[in-house]
């Protein structure tokens, strides 16, 4: 059987001594990742008291951890046909476009 703890013992584990109402907001609303994903801390109940295994409060500040490391990644960027590289005949043609463009319209 898991080591289970009251959420006075639990919060008194990790850092920052979080009140224990925080850890019982964390299992009845969870708690909102950077990536938008809500994650609740898995909570017991024996009789009045709500109780927290030792893993799963692991698990839970892992799983955190996990959904805000992935929000931080930078996503992998594709160019489109625009921002690749074009030549400078094609550049210079772009430019001159553009400069007619605002030519007539007076600017």
């Amino acid at each position: 059987m898991q080591e289970l703890l009251t959420l006075n013992e639990a919060a008194k584990l990790l850092p920052n001594h979080p009140h224990s109402s925080a850890l019982w907001r964390w299992g009845r609303k969870g708690l909102k990742a950077k990536n938008g994903e809500t994650i609740r801390l898995p909570l017991l109940r024996s009789g009045g008291t709500l109780l927290v295994e030792r893993a799963a409060l692991l698990d839970f500040m892992r799983t955190l951890a996990e959904a805000d490391q992935a929000h931080f990644q930078t996503p992998e960027v594709t160019l489109s046909p625009i921002a690749q590289v074009r030549s400078s005949a094609l550049r210079d043609a772009a430019i001159a476009s553009a400069e007619a463009r605002l030519g007539r319209w007076g600017l």
